[in-house]
């Protein structure tokens, strides 16, 4: 049996590749999802989330996973240093949801050159408040505000960051269900670290599993990635979007893991009485994504049919 699965990595492993994406500029980003795109996801989804599963159930990590992992790391950085401006922060009157809860920060250790200076140099946002640098790890922010995080990186442990754990997004080494709420930057998709088939679906089916019902994962990005956003779907995720609100909301994606049927999370609050927009991108069928700028698009993603 165990050869056979062993068997089934190495043909995954020789048929992956990276996931490529066509844009457009027409007023907004738009970006091309494709059938075959979705097709593929809808595969590498399912192989991922028994894999994942199989890992929980029985405690079995195949070498072609930890193979993968080691060979994808070489010696870039996986993981994009973490901007740390306040836009990609949950603060204000929604910050008293997450005391007392459990948060793991992936991609922890931040180092980013200045965002905001080079956003001001456009002469948009001389006034954003937004912009202002925030200067903490978001680990640590959500710590002072009261949850109990964990951090992790691929490039822990680091001198800079003593509670900085070593983690990878695609094998993580946590029990199902263990964080109410996960930070992450934009490090899956296209143009990013984790950018094969196999890497995003392994990514989002980790996530999955160790996210508690009710709990969400947050993309602390201002780009929206369909290719992204649909693997999520796959897997079980409700998609939100947020520009950022007064009622403290963050710039960024939000992949939300439904609340058991006779269990009221916390967090319902978050997302139902604010400003989240629930995106749901059809199953089939070729689609431009628009307004995929959370940031400089005016509107949210909306989707536009491509008939033959």
């Amino acid at each position: 049996m165990l050869t056979q699965y062993q068997q089934i990595w190495q043909e995954v492993l020789t048929l992956n590749d990276k996931i490529f994406e066509t844009r457009r500029i027409a007023g907004s980003l738009g970006i091309l999802l494709t059938s075959e795109v979705r097709n593929r996801l809808k595969v590498y989804v399912w192989f991922a989330s028994i894999a994942s599963h199989i890992k929980s159930y029985f405690g079995y990590i195949p070498l072609e996973w930890r193979a993968m992992c080691y060979a994808h790391e070489s010696s870039t950085y996986l993981y994009s240093p973490r901007w740390t401006l306040s836009m990609f922060y949950i603060r204000g009157k929604l910050t008293r949801y997450l005391y007392g809860k459990n948060g793991l920060d992936i991609g922890a250790i931040t180092g980013c050159p200045p965002l905001q200076n080079v956003l001001l140099a456009t002469g948009l946002f001389e006034t954003d408040i937004r912009l202002t640098d925030m200067e903490l790890p978001h680990f640590q922010y959500y710590a002072e505000l009261g949850a109990n995080m964990t951090a992790i990186d691929i490039k822990a442990p680091n001198d800079n960051c003593e509670n900085v754990k070593y983690g990878d997004i695609r094998l993580l080494e946590f029990r199902d269900q263990a964080f109410d709420f996960i930070t992450v930057p934009m490090i899956l998709g296209p143009g990013n670290p984790c950018d094969t088939y196999l890497e995003l679906a392994l990514s989002i089916s980790e996530m999955w599993r160790i996210t508690s019902p009710g709990g969400f994962v947050y993309i602390a990005d201002c780009s929206f990635s369909p290719v992204v956003a649909f693997a999520a779907q796959i897997a079980g995720f409700i998609v939100y979007c947020s520009k950022g609100s007064k009622y403290g909301l963050p710039v960024g994606t939000f992949l939300r893991r439904p609340s058991d049927s006779q269990v009221i999370s916390i967090f319902d609050d978050i997302f139902y009485s604010t400003r989240l927009v629930k995106i749901d991108l059809q199953r089939s069928g070729n689609m431009w994504v628009d307004s995929c700028n959370l940031l400089l698009d005016h509107g949210f993603p909306s989707c536009d049919i491509i008939t033959e």
